[in-house]
C-alpha cells in the first residue's frame, strides 16, 4: 500500500482501503473517474467474465484417451440453459462493442480492457477511459 500512496497521490488512509487494490478503484479515489464510471467498469469486468464463460471449452482428444471418454468439460453445447446464456451474453457483448465504436475514439476498447481487465496504469488515457466507461455504462445498466 506504500506504493499506492506514493504513485497515485492517495493518502495513507486511502491507500489502506480495499478499493485502492485495483486501478479502477484508485482512479475513482483520486477523482479521475466518477462513481457511475467506476460502477460501469465493475459491470464490464463481470460482463467479460460471463463472455469468457460463454465460449464453450471443448474437450480435447489425446493420445492417452483415444475413445474420448472425458475431459474437463463434457458439455457439447446443446444444453438449453447454456445456449440461452450464450445468446444473451454474445448479444450483450455485441452491444458493448457497438457502443465502444460509437465513442469515435479508436483506442476506447483497448484502454478499457487494459485498465479494467489487465490493471494497467494508463494515466495519459484517462479521457479515453472516461468515454469508454460512459458508453459501457449505458449498455450494461
Amino acid at each position: 500500500m506504500e506504493f499506492c500512496s506514493g504513485v497515485d497521490s492517495l493518502s495513507r488512509a486511502q491507500a489502506n482501503q480495499p478499493r485502492a487494490g485495483d486501478m479502477l478503484g484508485r482512479l475513482f479515489m483520486t477523482g479521475e473517474i466518477n462513481r457511475d464510471q467506476h460502477e460501469a467498469g465493475v459491470l464490464y469486468a463481470q460482463h467479460r467474465v460471463d463472455y469468457d464463460r460463454a465460449m464453450l471449452a471443448q474437450r480435447l482428444v489425446t493420445a492417452g484417451d483415444p475413445l474420448d471418454r472425458g475431459g474437463y468439460d463434457a458439455r457439447d453445447g446443446t444444453d438449453p440453459d447454456y445456449r440461452t446464456f450464450v445468446r444473451r451474453v454474445v448479444a450483450r457483448h455485441a452491444r458493448v462493442r457497438q457502443a465502444l465504436g460509437a465513442c469515435h475514439d479508436p483506442l476506447a476498447g483497448m484502454v478499457l480492457d487494459a485498465v479494467v481487465l489487465e490493471e494497467r496504469e494508463m494515466w495519459n488515457f484517462v479521457g479515453t477511459l472516461r468515454l469508454a466507461l460512459n458508453a459501457v455504462g449505458r449498455v450494461l445498466r
